[in-house]
């Protein structure tokens, strides 16, 4: 009821905003013949496409992550619980960053100011790796308070969330990385790339390599199998991100280089 309550509000505030600002500004929800031309909503899907596909192997993955715990009994199960949404922290304060600096990117992307994008972009990893750095340093240090702020002390349950939390806080800085990147290709129209990398974070790597480590290390590999996964995805991130600046380049100077040899 408390999500539900909270949502109406956060709609009627925006709906708000939009009747006050309505002579001041272009944006208006009335539907018009402009909004199906150029290709508009094949746009809109391919940048919210991999956001929606992102959340939705995020919550499978969870599940995944909670039916091999199912066996490892409660305590493990509720210190697993406890540590996940710590850690959850860092990366919402990741995504607000990297969907903060979107539109940004794309307005220089559609200006054709690439050494601009390009400096947005950067600015924008940054904040986000060192937020994620530093929510790592904290959970890493104050691991059992964060956890025994939800759990009581004396219980098995905050042993092992203390455990669990360590673990899943080093995928941080990765995490980050690799979502910067997957907003960056959402706000230059790449949305294959983006889809690509969101399937790759969760599910391609992540479940697989549950299912592998909890048959080599029971328990605590499940765990680990997150900020590997995180790695590794932020591995192939740059990979593709860096092939990608490449292209854009070669494009950028094609033109200069027939003139100049004409």
């Amino acid at each position: 009821v408390a999500t539900a309550l909270s949502n109406c509000v956060t709609l009627a505030y925006f709906g708000i905003v939009l009747v006050r600002i309505r002579k001041k500004t272009l944006l208006s929800l009335k539907p018009c013949r402009q909004m199906v031309r150029e290709a508009i909503p094949a746009d809109v899907f391919g940048a919210g496409i991999p956001a929606c596909v992102m959340t939705l192997f995020e919550n499978v993955s969870y599940a995944v992550l909670d039916k091999l715990m199912s066996f490892s009994g409660v305590p493990m199960q509720a210190g697993l619980g406890v540590a996940k949404k710590v850690n959850m922290l860092a990366h919402c304060i990741v995504r607000g960053i990297a969907q903060g600096a979107l539109p940004l990117i794309g307005y220089n992307y559609a200006a054709r100011n690439f050494a601009r994008m390009r400096s947005s972009f950067k600015v924008a990893r940054t904040i986000a790796v060192g937020a994620a750095a530093v929510c790592m340093l904290i959970s890493l240090v104050f691991s059992r308070e964060l956890i025994g702020l939800f759990i009581h002390h004396g219980s098995a349950s905050l042993d092992y969330g203390t455990a669990f939390l360590r673990i899943l806080c080093v995928g941080g800085p990765f995490s980050a990385a690799a979502y910067t990147v997957i907003s960056f290709f959402q706000a230059v129209g790449e949305g294959k790339k983006s889809f690509f990398l969101a399937v790759l974070r969760k599910g391609l790597v992540d479940i697989p390599m549950m299912l592998l480590l909890s048959t080599l290390i029971p328990v605590y590999g499940i765990v680990a199998a997150t900020p590997i996964t995180d790695a590794v995805c932020c591995l192939t991130a740059y990979v593709i991100y860096l092939r990608y600046i490449r292209s854009v380049e070669e494009r950028r100077h094609a033109p200069r280089i027939v003139k100049e040899a004409a």
